[in-house]
C-alpha cells in the first residue's frame, strides 16, 4: 500500500509542476456571424484526486491511474484581434462551450503525453 501511495504522490507532484508552468491558455473562436474573438484564460488547480484505475467504464484500459482536477478560472478575457481591446468576462457562457471543451482536452492530452498511463478529467470552475 505504501508503494501505491508513493506512486500517487509522484503523479501529483508531476501534475503540480505542470500547472506551475502552465497556468494560462489563449486562442480564438468565431461567433455565429463569423466575427473573430480572442480569449485568454488564467487558471489554477484547486482540487486534485488521483487513484489506481479500478477498471470502471469511464476510463481506458491503458490507464493505470485515473483522476480529476478542478481548475479555478482566475481571469477570463475576451477581445478583438483587430483593435486590441479586451473585456473581463465572468461567466462560463461568455465563451462557447466548445472552447471550454477544447481547453480541457488540451490539458488532458498534455498530461497524458507526460504521464501516458494516467487518465485525467478536468473541470473549470468559475465563481
Amino acid at each position: 500500500m505504501a508503494k501505491e501511495k508513493d506512486i500517487i504522490e509522484k503523479i501529483v507532484k508531476v501534475i503540480t509542476e505542470y500547472f506551475n508552468s502552465t497556468n494560462s491558455s489563449e486562442g480564438e473562436y468565431w461567433d455565429a456571424d463569423e466575427q473573430t474573438f480572442e480569449y485568454k484564460i488564467k487558471f489554477k488547480p484547486i482540487e486534485m484526486l488521483i487513484n489506481k484505475n479500478k477498471g470502471d467504464f469511464y476510463t481506458l484500459e491503458s490507464c493505470s491511474y485515473e483522476g480529476y482536477i478542478k481548475l479555478k478560472v482566475t481571469s477570463l478575457m475576451v477581445g478583438f484581434p483587430e483593435d486590441g481591446e479586451w473585456e473581463q468576462m465572468y461567466g462560463e457562457d461568455d465563451i462557447p462551450e466548445y472552447v471550454w471543451d477544447m481547453e480541457k482536452e488540451k490539458i488532458e492530452d498534455e498530461i497524458y503525453d507526460m504521464l501516458p498511463n494516467i487518465c485525467i478529467r478536468t473541470e473549470f470552475i468559475l465563481d
